[in-house]
């Protein structure tokens, strides 16, 4: 059950802040969402990764505000197809700044599967991790946030497999004026990635996904914000992972933020339907 993976990195980049969190409502959302569970030739076929993209999909849809039209999902694609699906988006999102119809927006790409320190694993194809960081720092939205969950450099009770490299440092540049950025990792460098048949999925998207449905509002206010959904993830995957034979899960997180509130992420009352027991 077990396979030894490459360096995990579950990131996000974001810049800016809404001012206060019923600002979701009016926040245009933006996503590419890709899970492949096949990675390079030599690396075993994963179960969940795209059954992971789809669970980030919902969650996003009926509690973080994203219209169908402004998803892409992607499971089981090559790396040139996710990065035309990026680089569409940001023209979009470019010409919607350029003829002054944009309002506050965020895009986010979450990615699930395999990776090293320096390249997704999309079957046979890669993308630089580097390549990914430019572009979504190239986007003109508002808030960029991109989340990889893969393996090890930083990742859940399967090891999602690969080859150990040595873990990948990410350099940020001077940001500039109203932008941040945050780096969570699902592991430490040290650590695997782990997959969970009970769970059907990963770890560290399972209990991110439980946050942002709810788990993680400890205030009560129906608004879960990043602080709140990453102290969940945290807390989940290391009580969870502690009780498998591949060992203990320590996800990390770093910040470069500068003046900047919560990060609202989902509305629990947006349908309507949703009770709280």
């Amino acid at each position: 059950m077990r396979r030894l993976g490459p360096p995990a990195l579950a990131a996000l980049l974001l810049g800016g802040s809404p001012e206060a969190a019923g600002q979701i409502t009016q926040m245009d959302r933006y996503a590419v969402i890709v899970g492949n569970n096949v990675g390079a030739r030599d690396e075993a076929r994963l179960r969940f990764a795209e059954t992971d993209a789809n669970k980030v999909y919902r969650v996003l849809r009926e509690l973080g505000g994203l219209p169908p039209e402004n998803a892409v999902v992607l499971r089981g694609e090559g790396a040139e197809t996710v990065r035309r699906a990026v680089i569409a988006f940001n023209a979009r999102l470019r010409g919607e700044a350029t003829g002054g119809q944009q309002r506050p927006s965020m895009l986010l790409v979450y990615y699930s599967g395999h990776a090293d320190a320096r390249a997704l694993h999309l079957g046979e194809s890669r993308l630089e991790i580097r390549e990914l960081e430019q572009l979504i720092r190239g986007s003109a939205a508002t808030f960029r946030l991109l989340i990889v969950d893969a393996c090890r450099s930083g990742a859940l009770t399967r090891v999602k497999g690969g080859r150990l490299r040595p873990p990948l440092r990410i350099t940020v540049d001077r940001p500039a004026k109203g932008e941040g950025v945050v780096f969570l990792t699902s592991s430490a460098a040290s650590e695997d990635a782990q997959e969970s048949d009970r769970l059907r999925g990963s770890f560290f998207t399972h209990y991110l996904v439980s946050a942002l449905v709810g788990a993680a509002d400890s205030n009560g206010d129906g608004i879960v914000v990043l602080d709140e959904a990453y102290r969940h993830a945290y807390e989940s995957t290391l009580r969870a992972s502690s009780r498998t034979l591949a060992g203990t899960q320590h996800p990390t997180y770093r910040y470069e933020l500068r003046g900047h509130g919560q990060i609202p992420l989902t509305r629990l009352d947006r349908d309507g339907r949703r009770a709280r027991l």
